[in-house]
């Protein structure tokens, strides 16, 4: 797996280069029937104790499933993002097998995922080839013979009978395979607590240019009841300083929501063009 994404975006990509299964029956059954579990990928900056200190409730037995066409995941992830969902993993392969999405919930149970989006697989290719199929075969055949003895001046006497052989072999019949790959792939996520509500994202370089300068963050996506949501914060909003302090990038942002936990605090935001302060008072 060769793409990796920052996980404050809520744009992913999958990248299947590298990643294919041999389509030999015996590495079918022991490598692509884990495919979830041999290419699964965290998201950069994605750690277990990450994970453990910020979710909402331990992992549960089962993780809950959705699913989604591929042309779709940016979408679906981005709902699941504002209904208090982080992106923690991916797993992505190609297949000519028929994988189970059992084995893709497997993967979410190893890992404590709370939620499975898993993606339709895509039809990649499509190869025939031919099987041997080599069975035994017998051949019976039968011969018929006479003969007539003569002797002691007695009449003639006429004799008839049969032999019976039998044959052993084998014989190949080549039997037409044809073998459909496959790309599958499928999201990990987590529910997790916010103490301010919002993923964000440092500025790009048109951006930097419009305000005529480096620091600050944009809000990229807005948890739904968090205190963000609740203080009318939205996506596109430039958050340039907390509590009076600039925000140089986005983990100078972290940096400053995590000194603020339980707290009021005061975001200095730019929208559209507009300089406004909000007070919000974050979860602990």
């Amino acid at each position: 797996m060769r793409h990796r994404r920052n996980p404050r975006s809520t744009i992913v990509k999958f990248s299947f280069a590298g990643t294919s299964c041999a389509s030999a029956l015996a590495v079918v059954l022991a490598g692509c029937a884990s495919g979830y579990q041999s290419f699964y990928v965290p998201y950069e900056g994605i750690t277990a104790d990450l994970v453990a200190s910020t979710r909402v409730a331990p992992p549960p037995s089962k993780p809950a499933v959705a699913r989604a066409a591929p042309s779709d995941v940016d979408q679906a992830i981005a709902a699941y993002i504002k209904q208090g969902y982080m992106p923690v993993g991916y797993s992505a392969f190609n297949s000519g097998s028929n994988i189970s999405d059992a084995n893709a919930i497997r993967q979410g149970v190893a890992i404590g995922a709370d939620l499975v989006l898993i993606l339709s697989p895509v039809l990649t290719s499509s190869t025939t080839t031919s099987m041997p199929l080599t069975l035994p075969t017998t051949t019976t055949s039968t011969t018929t013979g006479s003969a007539t003895a003569y002797g002691g001046g007695a009449p003639p006497v006429s004799v008839y009978g049969n032999a019976t052989t039998t044959t052993y072999g084998t014989k190949t019949t080549y039997i037409p395979v044809t073998v459909n790959r496959s790309d599958y792939a499928a999201v990990y996520l987590v529910k997790r607590r916010y103490a301010f509500g919002a993923n964000f994202r440092d500025l790009n370089d048109e951006e930097r240019q419009e305000l005529e300068t480096n620091q600050g963050v944009v809000i990229v996506a807005v948890v739904d009841d968090t205190p963000a949501f609740r203080a009318d914060v939205l996506p596109g909003d430039i958050v340039s300083a907390v509590n009076g302090i600039r925000v140089p990038n986005a983990d100078g942002m972290s940096r400053a929501l995590e000194a603020s936990k339980g707290k009021e605090t005061t975001f200095s935001l730019i929208r559209r063009g507009r300089q406004l302060d909000k007070s919000i008072t974050l979860n602990p």
